[in-house]
């Protein structure tokens, strides 16, 4: 998880050279200044004053807090968020290995002018931006291609045509282009990568959309065959509910363990009438179509996330229902592809945007994270029994944010939240674990 402690000038370059820290709790979130000092919007109660250079002036005994709850028996604290970058483009954030010194960084293909990678140093800050000159990419995932332990990517373009480029990094927050498939008459809206095939490799997903009523919504799977080999295949995707105009609503890829075997690919959507559906890889370099994951339990649910929440070894599903409505609802794997009696947590936030899996409130279950339509970034306790708890009454919020990522960048073992600023010019910020 990538945390930066630094401040942006009006070039959008960070300076990063340390934490910047009050003893009072700072009620407001750090804006970016044209002469690259981090501001708050609110006022500090503390006896300290935070200088450009990230070192504080005051009492350096509690660091100061945004948020701090004490909640089953657990305090924990996060720091002001630290601004860094705008982002303009494409709303990914990816968090990573980058450079090789065991370090979590934080790549934007968003960002001006390229895909822009900042690199983190263990103790929550990150250096300047990486340039990679590219044109502008709408979305980029992240998998080891070549086995060296560093983040490469997969980018989508909205060129003519369209087209996937798989970037492998060049060990110092550069990338490199490796292979590029064209992939029109639509581009990827959709990405993912993983084991799909089960033979070692990470492979990489695409979905697009239709046009009209008479291209369907198409999958392309890009097959790594290890030592720089790839091949694409694009196949329709012919098994939803065609009743409506096919671009005018949008499909979400996802994957997961369901039978302790084989990683799956998920296609979820939002629609109310859809449920979701099941795809395999067929060894060939395409997928094929396994069903429904289930008849009506997950009908209208996205976005989703996969994880073993009863340690068996094959994957659960929460996932938020029917986008407009607050509720989310856990689904228990019973093994067979058999699943038990929806759990569900009615919520106060409407329409989930994002959900991710993480530790920000520093005890032992996992927590859900996520992001509702107005940007409101909440986290909350998953139970032993699906249910998602909710510290402090309403949650704990920790920003209003357009997207986020997940990542531990000061090291401390807890998730820190890296963040784009719910309104324009959408600057990066890192709020960090204390």
């Amino acid at each position: 998880m990538t945390t930066g402690e630094g401040t942006s000038t009006g070039e959008g370059t960070s300076t990063g050279e340390g934490t910047s820290m009050s003893t009072g709790a700072s009620t407001g979130e750090g804006t970016s200044t044209g002469e690259g000092t981090s501001t708050s919007t609110g006022t500090s109660t503390g006896e300290g004053t935070s200088t450009g250079e990230g070192t504080s002036t005051g009492d350096t005994g509690a660091p100061a807090c945004v948020q701090q709850f004490g909640f089953m028996d657990t305090e924990f604290c996060y720091a002001p968020p630290v601004a860094y970058v705008a982002v303009p483009g494409a709303r990914r954030i990816v968090v990573g290995e980058v450079d090789g010194d065991g370090h979590a960084d934080v790549v934007l293909p968003g960002a001006t002018g390229g895909i822009a990678a900042l690199l983190g140093d263990g103790s929550g800050a990150l250096a300047a931006p990486v340039l990679t000159p590219v044109d502008a990419p709408t979305d980029a995932v992240s998998g080891d291609f070549d086995g060296d332990g560093q983040l490469d990517l997969v980018v989508s373009f909205a060129g003519a045509p369209p087209r996937l480029d798989i970037m492998l990094g060049d060990g110092a927050g550069g990338f490199v282009v490796e292979a590029s498939f064209a992939t029109g008459p639509t581009v990827g809206t959709s990405l993912i990568t993983g084991d799909f095939d089960g033979d070692g490799d990470v492979d990489a997903a695409a979905i697009h959309q239709g046009v009209g009523n008479t291209t369907p919504k198409r999958l392309t799977a890009l097959t790594n065959a290890g030592g720089g080999a790839w091949s694409s295949a694009e196949q329709p995707l012919n098994f939803f509910v065609a009743d409506i105009t096919l671009e005018s609503w949008t499909p979400y890829l996802t994957a997961g363990n369901f039978d302790g075997a084989h990683l799956d690919l998920i296609v979820a959507t939002d629609r109310s009438v859809e449920t979701l559906h099941r795809l395999r890889s067929d060894g060939l370099g395409g997928f094929s179509y396994e069903g429904k994951l289930h008849a009506s339990l997950f009908t209208g649910v996205m976005p989703i996330v996969t994880l073993d929440v009863d340690g068996v070894g094959d994957d659960d599903i929460i996932g938020a229902v029917k986008p407009g409505t607050p509720a989310v609802k856990f689904v228990k794997n019973l093994g067979g592809l058999t699943w038990g009696g929806p759990v569900q947590s009615d919520l106060t936030e409407d329409a989930k945007q994002q959900v991710a899996l993480g530790d920000l409130i520093h005890e032992p279950r996992p927590d859900l994270v996520y992001s509702a339509v107005d940007g409101r970034t909440l986290a909350r306790t998953i139970g032993v029994d699906g249910k998602v708890l909710s510290p402090g009454g309403l949650g704990f919020q920790i920003s209003v944010a357009r997207s986020f990522a997940l990542a531990d960048l000061n090291e401390d073992g807890h998730s820190d939240l890296v963040f784009l600023t719910h309104a324009a010019p959408y600057t990066l910020s890192v709020t960090l674990s204390e």
